[in-house]
């Protein structure tokens, strides 16, 4: 008995053993996040993330590496569980044709998810100081470093380069015996070598401006892209995009910029771990990341504020972070607004069709057949349905509301592809509906901006609308109702709008038939049951019904 009792007492605590090992890996599961070289600025931030999900009970494994290619191979191959990937090497990952390197990354891509866009990286072209190359152009027959191969700089500097017709045989990048192969040194090792006058230009596509370093900033210099650089670059390669950084004295460069984002594995591996891990690690980025990145002692700028945490993302993001970013009102949402446009625009319809279809074969059908099924009631609802869709005013009224509301919808629009493309906030995205509808409605009736105005040509045009369709829409009712009343009036005073008459049945003329016609339309017709009937004729009696038949029919 003894010994059973012993076997059970040992069976019940190897369970509870057991119970807590698994509740452990489940709780505190390594969750590891390929980055990027340790010299670079991917690897220390994703120290940082690991410190910071540490704090949260989460364990973080960071694990150097080449880039942003290998860094997609690891989460294909199941290697991590999170990575930082420039933007647009997945944009052209996910977008590849078959004759292009990155087709092999097509399908595997797209089970991949993103979770965050933590900070603008700029295609930096760096030259010393007192070098004479000023221009892409320039760099033919020169000494470069293009990055490693499987590396966003890498991409980036041939994607600029063969924008103005320099290939491989154009550009040294190997130009002492000794060296070891420039592929295979890092940005800041490159640098170095360009400062020794071993290289005449270096490219580093970086969260970081060299140029801002306090390190270079008197030894480097980095060359701007004219707008007719960037023209060339886009026609060429579309997916890139352009804006004005700035050194440490507030001269503005045109650079080509991509974003670093945070991007998740094959949704179904460890879906458990990882979406508990997803909401505290956005939660964490918004709220200490820039503290972090500034404690890692590189110059960049995070993005925490705004709505950038959440856009230019260039894969599906994880259910997870979209269901955030939508309850946080991060993501432009304008579900709401479309669906109010929707309702506009069938009231619109509905307008027109009653003001121009009221002869029309099944107006007229429907009219009748209605008063006949429902009676005096459907006339009641025909004269409300007429008031709210039938006339002049009222297709104005539905007219101004649709334009100004689709107005809004191209601004907001507008601004976000604005924003996107070039690295801004949307500040039209801070604002509730209801604040938005306040804006409008002063916009429209002033015309003033009220300190927001949009920045894209397309935003631009669809706001000069907003005043001029609520202009053209006053002016359109005081005209048309100053003509109406002119009509009335004269209608007035040649008898025929007689306004004392209104709802009542009136019938033109007389002969023998008009009394037994009466009594078929005030006993047989529901619409008509219960109105007054007016006949207006010539006749030598004073009271041609007479008082016998105006008693039966009531």
């Amino acid at each position: 008995m003894s010994n059973m009792k012993s076997v059970k007492i040992l069976c019940a605590m190897i369970s509870l053993m057991w119970l807590a090992i698994s509740l452990h890996v489940a709780v505190a599961a390594e969750i590891k996040i390929a980055t990027g070289s340790k010299s670079g600025v991917y690897y220390p931030v994703g120290q940082a993330v690991a410190r910071l999900l540490g704090a949260k009970g989460i364990d973080v494994e960071v694990i150097p590496t080449a880039g942003s290619e290998q860094n997609v191979n690891m989460l294909v191959q199941g290697d991590a569980d999170f990575a930082i990937v420039q933007s647009d090497v997945l944009y052209m990952m996910n977008q590849a044709e078959p004759d292009e390197p990155y087709f092999k990354y097509k399908d595997p891509v797209k089970a991949l998810r993103g979770i965050a866009a933590l900070f603008p990286e700029h295609t930096q072209i760096l030259v010393r100081a007192d070098s004479d190359i000023t221009e892409v152009l320039q760099l033919v027959d020169k000494k470069l470093y293009i990055g490693k191969v499987s590396s966003g700089t890498y991409k980036n500097a041939t994607d600029i380069l063969s924008s103005f017709g320099i290939g491989r045989n154009d550009y040294n990048n190997k130009p002492m015996p000794d060296l070891p192969d420039v592929y295979d040194i890092s940005a800041r090792e490159a640098i170095e070598l360009l400062l020794d006058e071993k290289l005449d230009a270096v490219f580093d596509t970086s969260g970081e401006l060299k140029v801002n370093d306090p390190e270079f900033r008197s030894v480097l210099r980095m060359l701007s892209l004219s707008e007719e650089a960037q023209m060339r670059i886009k026609k060429s390669h579309p997916y890139t995009s352009f804006k004005q950084a700035k050194d440490h004295r507030g001269k503005e460069y045109g650079v080509m910029f991509s974003r670093a984002l945070l991007i998740a594995g094959p949704e179904d591996a460890d879906v458990e771990i990882r979406h508990g891990a997803i909401i505290k690690l956005i939660e964490t980025l918004i709220d200490h990341l820039e503290i972090e990145i500034q404690r890692t002692g590189k110059n960049i700028e995070a993005f925490t504020t705004g709505n950038r945490i959440a856009r230019g993302i260039t894969i599906d993001l994880h259910p997870t972070a979209e269901e955030y970013y939508q309850e946080k009102g991060i993501l432009l949402n304008i579900t709401t607004l479309q669906w109010i446009l929707l309702f506009f625009s069938l009231m619109l319809v509905l307008s027109l069709l009653s003001h121009w279809g009221v002869n029309w074969k099944w107006s007229v059908w429907l009219r009748f057949w209605g008063q006949n099924r429902f009676g005096i009631g459907w006339g009641r609802t025909v004269r409300i349905w007429n008031v709210l869709t039938g006339n002049a005013f009222v297709i104005t009224f539905w007219t101004v509301l649709f334009v100004l509301l689709l107005a809004v919808i191209a601004i907001l629009w507008g601004e976000d592809q604005y924003a996107l493309t070039h690295d801004v906030h949307n500040r039209f995205t801070d604002f509730h509906l209801g604040e938005l509808l306040t804006w409008l409605i002063t916009f429209a009736a002033t015309g003033f901006s009220q300190n927001l105005f949009p920045h894209s040509l397309f935003g631009k045009i669809a706001a000069t609308i907003i005043p001029i369709s609520s202009l053209g829409g006053l002016v359109f009712v005081l005209i048309y109702g100053s003509v109406k009343r002119n009509q009335r009036t004269d209608k007035e005073a040649r008898g025929i709008h007689v306004p004392r008459l209104k709802d009542h049945v009136i019938i033109c003329g007389w002969n023998d038939r008009v009394p037994a016609l009466i009594r078929e339309i005030t006993t047989t017709n529901r619409w008509v049951r219960g109105r007054k009937v007016v006949v207006l004729s010539e006749h030598e009696q004073e009271k041609p019904l007479g008082s016998g038949l105006i008693k039966e029919i009531q």
